[in-house]
């Protein structure tokens, strides 16, 4: 794959540091001014206007530059307002600037945007999630109010239970988000689908309730 064949690509698969490593072994590949190309590589759950705001910039600095600049930019989930601030930066590419991003979900994702960005298609990785995602979305609210208390009584005695919980809560949300999408029916999952991104939004906010977070997505069914 040759990065440099179109300004601005979208790989869909999941945010890990597997899928990182095979996005950038796709630019090692790519016929760039490796010597003097500039990386630069961002990291967030949820990609703002504000983040949207930010890549112009950057773009708009470095193109002044006249060096090859590649930006690459992993993040779970797209604000609908992010997206529309994306389409100018991304309908006018400049001369040496490319941009890549990394996330899994595809569906969530604008047309508008879509028109503007090769998409490519990472393997699905397996997540390893704390809660069983099939028997959470198999069982009834009574059976997930559990299976979240039987999660969260295991790792009661963590020392490092605040960060763990909340790096775990997420896997098993993105796992689940996962699971619900291979299994259609997208529109009439609505609910599910907002209680999820409503937990993952709140999840990074180290003041927010791992506990609240997760009985509230079994709640929703």
């Amino acid at each position: 794959m040759n990065i440099s064949s179109h300004h601005a690509h979208v790989f869909i698969g999941e945010v890990s540091a597997h899928n990182s490593e095979i996005v950038l072994s796709y630019l090692k590949e790519s016929k760039l001014q490796a010597d003097t190309a500039n990386l630069h590589q961002f990291s967030m759950e949820l990609f703002t206007i504000d983040h949207a705001r930010e890549l112009k910039q950057l773009v708009s600095e470095k193109s002044e530059e006249g060096k090859q600049t590649v930006v690459f930019i992993q993040t779970s989930q797209f604000s609908h307002p992010a997206q529309h601030a994306l389409l100018k930066t991304l309908e006018e590419p400049h001369v040496g600037i490319f941009i890549m991003f990394l996330t899994p979900r595809e569906h969530l994702l604008l047309p508008t945007l879509k028109s503007r960005v090769l998409i490519h298609y990472l393997a699905p990785s397996e997540l390893v999630s704390p809660i069983d995602v099939k028997l959470f979305e198999k069982g009834n609210i009574a059976k997930r109010l559990k299976m979240v208390d039987d999660y969260l009584q295991k790792i009661k005695d963590d020392e490092n239970l605040h960060e763990t919980s909340r790096r775990d809560a997420l896997s098993f949300l993105h796992a689940y988000e996962g699971y619900l999408h291979t299994l259609g029916e997208t529109s009439q999952r609505k609910k599910e689908y907002d209680a999820i991104f409503f937990a993952k939004e709140y999840m990074s906010d180290q003041g927010s309730s791992v506990k609240q977070l997760l009985e509230y997505v079994a709640l929703v069914k």
